[in-house]
């Protein structure tokens, strides 16, 4: 058997007939996934380019006599500058409404757009659409409801302007794609240890700086506060601009009140924002001020690299190893040279169905060649560690996954659905943890994000399958609290497996580290 990454979370007998997607978290937000081809890389900005790469687009003002169809096609139209700007926008509207109008509080993509006839005002129906927060959040797509923009327009002297425009940049998937790019903002579980990515898009450019601080400051989503929390205080404000000068110091001017912080708060400040930073490929530095006074580290530093936030990355195996099955025994090594583990699973072949090792290296969680048991022991010998059990009786069990603070989980697929536990290091045996939307659910596998505040599934149902991915709650101790309601971020047909993988590529001025993305195989028809 060949040997499988141990990022993959299993070993697989006879995988034939696949091709590989890799897919951004925020998967919800592809245009689509096929189901043969090469391998391809989807995201929320399919791809997009360097602001540089992409045509400057003048949109037209108002043509006089225009009818009320032809002012809200123009005024679409307008939302599509480039470089972004609304001024010609603003042209198409009231003056009440462009002194209302908030188009930065949402942005709508679209592959269609159709005038609905009929109905009072003007009504654009958009089709393929996705929605994205003020900070850049993918919310998903939009419903029907919702998917039909209504305009209502009156008489301006003499011409017709719009009263009521959508409070978002709403604008085509392909005007979108090669403006905005990912990028992850950087903030903390509940205990402190460990940065926690939140996909979001941003806008190519110098100003990708900028929108990554506001995006920071504005904390993290509501409703997770028991997943995950932010050293900046409410209330914080970016001044103007992120400027970055020739050395790659990045001088980020806040205003508001900053309560005092201890050296270890600090530290904790200055990772997330060193950590988000480092993906403008112009910065290597970070200084910070509040009201024009600067913020002094212990020890009186007042620049940060932006590395040093790399003690709380909880990324993929950082040197690379590769982990898998030969012949029963467990193997390590890098690729072209892989050796038995000097340890239990690699002196004794044995007939396991799936395993996994933590992402530190030490420990091993097999599963039972009839699935019906868990166990875990060293990588190495010599360690005074043991083989032991730590789930039986199971009915089928599927892959073991780890998080980087050794959290083990797995998923039991019995008659009546799944079945999820979990283990810390500390704890002898498996617990069960409901998890909302793939408990009790015909779920394929599940996968624990390193950073231990994602699970995703693979949930079948009767004619496709959708990844779905259930935000877990811990607290200032690692213990998981609770799981939330899972989340569909991609349906479609037969998905196989899905698996962390770290990029590191990047198509525009940002760099992201982007290991928060799955990689789907999917069975060819």
């Amino acid at each position: 058997m060949s040997p499988a990454r141990v990022r993959t979370a299993m070993v697989r007998r006879g995988a034939h007939g696949v091709v590989v997607v890799l897919v951004a978290l925020l998967a919800g937000a592809c245009v689509g996934v096929p189901d043969t081809g090469e391998v391809h890389q989807f995201g929320v900005s399919d791809g997009g380019g360097p602001a540089g790469d992409v045509a400057a687009i003048d949109p037209e003002p108002p043509r006089r006599g225009a009818t009320p169809s032809e002012i809200v096609s123009g005024f679409l139209d307008a939302l599509q500058a480039s470089p972004v700007s609304t001024t010609v926008a603003r042209l198409y509207l009231t003056a009440e409404a462009s002194d209302a109008w908030a188009p930065q509080d949402a942005i709508i993509t679209y592959t269609d757009r159709a005038q609905v006839l009929g109905g009072p005002g003007v009504r654009i129906r958009l089709s393929g659409t996705q929605s994205y927060d003020r900070v850049g959040r993918w919310q998903g797509p939009l419903d029907d409801a919702d998917s039909t923009l209504s305009f209502r327009v009156v008489r301006v002297d003499g011409q017709w302007r719009i009263t009521d425009p959508p409070d978002a940049l709403v604008v085509s998937r392909s005007w979108f794609a090669p403006r905005y790019t990912t990028a992850d903002l950087y903030f903390l579980d509940p205990a402190g240890t460990s940065l926690v990515p939140e996909p979001v898009v941003v806008p190519v450019g110098e100003t990708s700086a900028s929108t990554l601080v506001r995006g920071l400051l504005a904390g993290p989503r509501p409703g997770l506060s028991s997943v995950e929390r932010s050293e900046f205080p409410a209330g914080l404000r970016l001044a103007l601009s992120v400027p970055v000068d020739s050395s790659g110091l990045a001088q980020v001017n806040l205003q508001g009140q900053m309560p005092p912080l201890s050296g270890a708060q600090l530290g904790r400040l200055f990772a997330q924002l060193g950590w988000t930073m480092r993906q403008d490929r112009r910065v290597r530095s970070v200084a910070l001020t509040i009201d024009g006074q600067p913020v002094t580290l212990p020890g009186g530093a007042t620049e940060v690299d932006v590395s040093s936030g790399a003690s709380y990355d909880t990324g993929l195996d950082a040197n690379g190893t590769l982990y898998g099955l030969q012949d029963g025994r467990v193997v390590a090594g890098q690729a072209g040279d892989l050796t038995p583990l000097d340890g239990p699973f690699g002196v004794r072949p044995r007939d396991w169905a799936a395993v996994a090792v933590d992402l530190g290296g030490t420990t091993v969680a097999a599963v039972s060649a009839s699935r019906d048991r868990l166990v875990i022991g060293p990588t190495r010998l010599g360690t005074g560690r043991v083989v032991r059990t730590v789930l039986a009786g199971a009915t089928d069990l599927g892959a073991p996954t780890w998080t980087a603070t050794g959290r083990l989980w797995v998923v039991d697929r019995t008659p009546s659905g799944a079945r999820v536990s979990s283990r810390r290091e500390v704890e002898t045996r498996m617990r069960e943890v409901a998890v909302p939307g793939v408990s009790g659910r015909r779920v394929r596998s599940i996968l624990a994000s390193p950073d231990g505040t994602r699970l995703v599934a693979i949930v079948d149902d009767r004619r496709s399958s959708r990844v779905v991915v259930a935000r877990v709650a811990l607290d200032a101790a690692g213990d998981v609290t609770n799981v939330l309601p899972a989340r569909t971020i991609l349906r479609a047909p037969r998905v196989r497996e899905v698996g962390w993988f770290r990029s590191e590529e990047h198509t525009s001025e940002l760099q992201s580290p982007m290991y928060l993305v799955c990689r789907l195989l999917l069975e060819k028809k």
